[in-house]
């Protein structure tokens, strides 16, 4: 390394190696010294200032340097201004050195430095912390010894100094690093203010100055030179003060720190006429700052001075279109800032060939919601396309960047401008391409068809997509006549359709796409027309031939679409499946046809409803586990002639044990069922179970089905069905075609929970669908059913069936039940032992005492139904027995004890039941569990209660608790009833809904209160004709008084005289009661046979003056004969032949509207009519205005239809003498030979 320093290297490698040798041996820089000692040329070189400039990094070697300081021109090497030598010349200050000389020598270095015309390389990471160095050594001295210094070496200078002299630029950028040093030259703000606003600035002064940071007082001193004095003209301060001004705006131009004072002063300057290089360096100063408001003002002020665009820029335009620009980039309101006159001032400059790029990025700025107006860009297209000077696709590049554009004029107008060319360039394509009409995504469909037709072969460049081209051009076409272009673009149009026809496909829109081009070319270009106008009409010719099976594949397959969308558009079903008139025009009459006998499209026709089927059997139940379905329960098929005793025989033979007809399961035995049916079966048997099982777990079974309750039959059975498929249930003939042909399966649960009336209404409806799948279930029932109805009866189950139901019934016992498994299994066998020995002995005791053989039955048959053995099965889990006449009182004390164990608080049956009577009232869900919420929870546990689940108008689901069974829900209503005073019970007593609630009332209630309330119903029956409620509370009081006897037989042999006579006494009065009773029952029967005439009197509508003539009729011998439709009933009267009955009754019974109404019934039916009248029914018949109806039946004599009055046909019915038939009928047939022969005279 020495031999190499000792070389002639090059200086830059020379001073790496001399760098590298004097830190591995500091001592090589005596030698150095030793070998140059006086040699001034060598030390003022670039070799001696790399000597220096190593010494400075190894603190052994610059010890040795501070030793020998003579031997070294160190003050003529400051004296050169090279940044090289400064620190090692700072460390060679010696810390013990005066502080004004410290401070003098460091003044006197920086000046050197920045008085230097040249570039400096200086390392200002190791020069500035010497710097700070050096001045932190002085210490608090520091401040006043630098402003001296500085003052001693500023105030002499008088050349006026470059502020951008290289020399500058280095120290300020020391003096920006050394913060303390900084400082310390500027601790007199004012004086140093005094020496920077001058005409001539020392080189180190401005260096100082642009050191400052941004909030210094410095500045703020300083740019107070900026503002004139208050009486003073600002063009003649700026006459007196222009270069103190101009350095000032110089030396403080800082991008912020600016006060509001300042900055706007600024902008004043900046517009100012009067000195240009003022306004410049103002301009420059603004521009720095990016003071929004001073920037535009200064905008408006030139643009206010500039109104019309030169032909060339000048510079006040170039400024104003600079300030704007920043302007932009600054403001956070650019919609404010870009006013409809700015943007105007700059649109117009677009066509100023040096001002079009600033105005372009200018305008780059704007929102995205504010368009250029294309008038502008029209025009200015229109003077620089093609350009003359400069390159046309530049222009084309400059208007693209201010779209994008909506529409395609101005690429109309390159097109139009493509004739011309200056500067031999292909600039049509790409001027097309930019200006084309677009979106976000990219050119538009019209606008890349533009770019097509801007290529020099448009014809061939593409024939992708040639109908969706066509469509394009066809539009673009509509524009060019719009805009009344030349002819250049329209024939452009023209060919590149021409030569896209070929390639057209052979649809039908495309056919018609080719004649609208025929048509429009003919009128403006016939001899471009020809090439459409072949196309077409070949392929005309073509479709035509294909037409006839195309239109029935389409139709084909637009059904098939329409199956496939059916089940999941509304639109579709509302407005073609659902409207008849609709579907069987859209079906040209095949397709209902299909839809009904093909099974596969009926049962998609249907696939909406399959929820909807089930109806209320098809509710999700959850909460408590269920045991599996029970099907191995027994049917057996009855004669229908001897239903009543068939039914009483098949119960009494299947609890015996001695039925002889065969019995099949019920899922075997009613798989196959077919034409109408009735299952029959006592309460928990098992009937309805048997409908969920078979629709709600496997609904697809039987697809489509309906299921309703007899109670939501209503007026009218075929309606209630076509309401349950809303839409299609609108077209009745549809849904009554798929009955009548029993495609349609119809499940009626419970015909015996209804009245009378709606009995006979379904009845009715059986016989007029002799055909229809209509499976009925329901108990005994005091109707008369139709002859060719299929019976089946459910049977009790027998002894090991109820041990297989009952061990089946182990999966859905409470975990927590004491008898599980084998013990519960042996607990059953041991319950059923004991059932059988004690049934032995009830039969012993029958045959000595016979009126115990209800008891006997009844014990029977109330454990073998599955309702009551699951109950059975949860109190055998417990170890509890079951006592067949109070099973829901043994559950419901079991629910009683948890409430007292969890809640220790009884179970409110109270304000339970009464809550639960009010809701069945009202027609709402029976359990409130919100208000009884810790009480339902007991219940479900105990299987009281179940949870499910209903849709809500809004289609969402709630959840519900309803109870498990009728028998439970009876058992806690009726505690309200027992409270309830007898006026309540009588108001019940006609509702259906609480039929079985007086099953318990006849057992719990007081014995005065029962009797009252048997007094009651058995009056009703009389009134009613209706037997079924009063006939099961006289069996269930029997029971009570059967089962309360405690008293033994023998008891007799040990009665006092008194009580022997007493019996005696008691016996003669139950004979006579029996007796009594006997005659009642032979009265009441008398009665309401006799009461069939008088009963068409107080028939208030058409429908129970119907029902009453119907039942006098039949009573008279007359036999009704089914008729599909239901218009009018038909009898085969006695005597007469066939006649149809019309029945109106009410207050409006002979109004003129229903008289209107009669007539048309009248004419859909062909046999004889009679119109049977009974008007004002709130009166007396005595009371009544008969002379109405006279008046009122004329017009209708006059159309052969008879018109009978009620009280007529009573008087004809009273059985005076004789019987009924022989007073009626001669009657009627004289009413209606009458009636037809004066109809004429009437007429004359």
């Amino acid at each position: 390394m020495t031999g190499l320093s000792e070389s002639s290297l090059e200086v830059g490698a020379w001073a790496d190696v001399l760098r590298i040798l004097i830190r591995i041996r500091p001592e090589t820089v005596a030698s150095f010294i030793d070998q140059h000692r006086g040699d001034t040329d060598f030390w003022l070189g670039d070799r001696g200032f790399a000597v220096i400039d190593a010494v400075a990094t190894v603190p052994a070697a610059l010890s040795i340097v501070r030793q020998r300081q003579a031997d070294i021109p160190l003050r003529e090497m400051l004296a050169l201004g090279r940044c090289e030598v400064l620190a090692p010349a700072i460390d060679l200050i010696s810390p013990g050195r005066d502080p004004t000389d410290v401070a003098t020598i460091v003044a006197r270095l920086l000046s050197t430095i920045a008085r230097s015309p040249r570039s400096s390389t200086c390392n200002v990471e190791r020069t500035a912390p010497l710097l700070d160095s050096v001045t932190s050594r002085i210490g608090a001295d520091a401040a006043k010894a630098y402003a001296a210094a500085l003052t001693q070496e500023v105030d002499p200078y008088a050349v006026a100094a470059n502020d951008n002299a290289p020399g500058i630029a280095t120290v300020r950028n020391l003096l920006q690093s050394a913060p303390a040093t900084r400082s310390a030259f500027a601790s007199d703000p004012k004086e140093l203010a005094s020496k920077a606003a001058r005409e001539e600035v020392h080189p180190l002064a401005a260096a100082l100055v642009q050191s400052l940071p941004p909030d210094h007082a410095v500045l703020s001193e300083l740019r107070r030179v900026l503002t004139p004095g208050a009486n003073e003209i600002l063009t003649d301060y700026l006459l007196r003060n222009r270069k103190i001004v101009l350095t000032v705006l110089r030396l403080t131009a800082r991008a912020d720190g600016w006060t509001s004072r300042d900055i706007s002063q600024v902008s004043v300057l900046s517009t100012t006429e009067s000195d240009v290089d003022v306004a410049r360096a103002a301009f420059d100063a603004l521009m720095l700052a990016g003071y929004v408001p001073g920037l535009t003002d200064t905008f408006d002020a030139i643009a206010r001075r500039l109104p019309d665009p030169s032909g060339a820029p000048d510079e006040r335009a170039v400024r104003a279109v600079r300030a704007f620009t920043r302007a932009a980039h600054e403001t956070r309101d650019r919609p404010s800032l870009y006013s409809r006159e700015r943007l105007n001032w700059l649109l117009e400059r677009l066509s100023v060939e040096g001002l079009r790029g600033r105005v372009v990025r200018a305008l780059g700025l704007r929102p995205e919601t504010l368009a250029i107006d294309p008038r502008f860009l029209s025009a200015w297209l229109a003077q620089a396309v093609p350009s003359r000077r400069g390159s046309t696709i530049a222009v084309c590049a400059d208007a693209a960047t201010l779209g994008p554009f909506v529409d395609n004029g101005l690429t109309f107008q390159m097109l139009e401008a493509s004739n011309q060319s200056y500067q031999s360039e292909e600039w049509l394509p790409a001027c097309v391409a930019w200006l084309a009409g677009s979106t976000s995504a990219g050119p538009t469909e019209a606008g890349q068809m533009l770019w097509l037709l801007s290529l020099r072969d448009g014809k061939l460049a593409t024939e992708e997509e040639p109908a969706k081209q066509l469509e394009t051009l066809s539009g673009l076409w509509s524009i060019s006549k719009q805009r009344s272009l030349g002819d250049l673009s329209r024939r452009r149009i023209a060919a590149r359709a021409g030569a896209l026809a070929p390639r057209l496909g052979w649809s039908l829109t495309e056919v018609t796409l080719l004649r609208r081009w025929d048509s429009e070319l003919s009128r403006d270009y016939p001899d471009q027309a020809w090439s459409f106008r072949k196309e077409w009409l070949l392929r005309a010719v073509y479709l035509l031939a294909l037409a006839i099976p195309a239109a029935m594949l389409l139709h084909l397959a637009f059904w098939s679409v329409l199956l496939l969308t059916y089940r999941t558009s509304t639109r579709v079903q509302a407005h073609v499946f659902y409207n008849p008139l609709a579907r069987k025009i859209l079906g040209f009459g095949y397709v209902d046809i299909l839809l009904i006998w093909v099974g596969p499209l009926r049962r998609i026709l249907f696939a909406p409803f399959v929820d909807a089927m089930p109806g209320d059997i098809g509710q999700i139940s959850f909460g408590a586990k269920e045991g599996p379905y029970y099907a191995n329960s027994l049917v057996v098929r009855l004669d229908r002639a001897e239903l009543a005793r068939g039914l009483r025989d098949a119960e009494r033979e299947a609890l015996s044990g001695s039925l002889d007809a065969a019995a099949r399961p019920i899922t075997s035995g009613l798989a196959s069922w077919k034409g109408p049916t009735c299952l029959f079966g006592p309460s928990g048997r098992g009937k309805t179970s048997y409908l969920r099982y078979v629709l709600a777990a496997n609904p697809r079974q039987r697809i489509p089905f309906v299921y309703l309750r007899a109670a939501q039959c209503g007026n009218d059975v075929a309606t209630a069905v076509c309401a349950r498929f809303p839409g299609l249930g609108r077209d009745a003939d549809l849904i009554i075609s798929l009955i009548r042909s029993g495609l349609l399966d119809i499940y009626i649960d419970g015909l015996n929970e209804v009245d009378r009336e709606l009995q006979e209404r379904i009845v009715r409806f059986i016989v007029d669908y002799p055909t229809a799948n209509i499976f009925v279930t329901s108990q005994e029932i005091g109707v008369s059913l139709p002859s060719k109805l299929a019976t089946y009866f459910l049977l009790p189950l027998t002894k090991a069936q109820m041990k297989e139901f009952l061990l089946s019934r182990e999966t859905a016992l409470d975990a927590t039940a004491p008898l599980r498994g084998e013990h519960y299994r042996v607990r059953v066998e041991a319950f059923l032992q004991e059932l059988a020995d004690e049934v032995v002995v009830s039969e012993q005791v029958v045959a000595a005492e016979p009126a115990q053989d209800a008891i006997v039955t009844s014990f029977l048959a109330t454990l073998a139904n599955p309702m009551d053995l699951e109950t059975a099965a949860t109190l055998l889990s417990l170890d509890i027995d079951p006592d067949p006449f109070r099973l829901q009182e043994q559950q419901f004390r079991l629910v009683d004890e948890d409430c007292r164990t969890k809640l220790k608080r009884r179970f409110p049956i109270d304000a339970f039941s009464t809550a639960a009577l009010a809701a069945r009232e009202q027609g709402k869900a029976e359990i409130d569990w919100a208000s009884f919420a810790e009480y339902v929870a007991i219940l479900e546990q105990r299987k009281q209660v179940r949870r499910t689940t209903v849709e809500v108008a809004s289609g969402k689901e709630l959840v519900e608790y309803r109870f498990r069974h009728d028998k439970i829900a009876d058992f806690y209503l009726h505690f309200a009833l027992l409270r309830a005073d007898s006026t309540k019970r009588f108001s019940l007593a006609g509702d259906d809904r609480f039929a079985g609630v007086f099953d318990y009332l006849a057992r719990e209630l007081p014995a005065e209160a029962a009797a009252e309330l048997k007094e009651y119903l058995l009056s009703r029956a009389l009134d009613s004709n209706d037997h079924r409620l009063s006939d099961r509370f006289l069996q269930h009081l029997r029971w009570r008084s059967l089962l309360t006897r405690d008293t033994p037989d023998w008891i007799t042999r040990y009665d006092t005289p008194e009580s022997v006579k007493a019996l005696r006494e008691f016996d003669r009065l139950a004979e006579l009661r029996d007796e009594t009773e006997a005659k009642m029952r032979s009265a009441r029967t008398v009665i309401e046979s006799s009461r069939l005439a008088s009963r068409i009197l107080i028939a208030r509508d058409a429908e129970a003056l119907e029902s009453a003539v119907r039942a006098l009729f039949l009573k008279s011998g007359a036999r009704e004969i089914p008729t599909p439709g239901g218009t009018a009933p038909v009898f085969d009267v006695p005597g007469f032949g066939v006649l149809a009955v019309i029945c109106v009754a009410g207050a409006r019974a002979t109004s003129t509207i229903t008289r209107a109404g009669i007539a048309s019934r009248a004419s859909r039916v062909v046999e004889k009519k009679l119109v049977i009248v009974n008007p004002q029914p709130e009166l007396d018949p005595a009371e009544r205005d008969w002379s109405q109806v006279e008046e009122w039946e004329r017009p209708l004599r006059r159309d052969s239809i008879v018109v009978l009055q009620t009280r007529d046909l009573y008087r004809w019915a009273r059985v005076d003498d004789g019987s009924l038939e022989r007073n009626l009928w001669p009657r009627v047939i004289q009413t209606m030979a009458d009636n037809t022969v004066s109809a004429p005279e009437e007429d004359r």
